[in-house]
C-alpha cells in the first residue's frame, strides 16, 4: 500500500512513493503471508507487537519483519505456534 508523498524543490513539486511505517492490523495477513488467525494470536501472546491508535490497531512492518525472522530462526516458518517436531 504506497503513500504519495509530495517533495518540495524550489523549482516544482516531485511526487514519489514511500513505504508506510505501519500497517492496520487487517493489513498484516498481506504484508506477511500470516492469516487473521495467527496475526491476533500473535499479537495476543506479545510476540507481534502492535500499537492502538484511537480505536485502530496498527503494526510497524519492523515488528512484522522480526517476528517473521524470529520464527524463521527458530524453525517455526510454518503457522505460528508450531515447532520443528523431532
Amino acid at each position: 500500500m504506497p503513500w504519495i508523498v509530495t517533495c518540495m524543490t524550489p523549482n516544482h513539486a516531485k511526487p514519489h512513493l514511500t513505504a508506510p511505517l505501519a500497517v492496520h492490523v487487517s493489513d498484516v495477513p498481506a504484508v506477511s503471508g500470516l492469516t487473521e488467525t495467527q496475526v491476533w494470536q500473535a499479537i495476543r501472546d506479545g510476540s507481534l507487537p502492535s500499537l492502538k491508535i484511537g480505536r485502530r490497531r496498527i503494526v510497524r512492518l519492523e515488528a512484522i519483519d522480526a517476528f517473521l525472522r524470529a520464527r524463521e530462526r527458530a524453525g517455526q516458518a510454518g503457522r505460528h505456534g508450531e515447532g520443528a517436531s523431532t
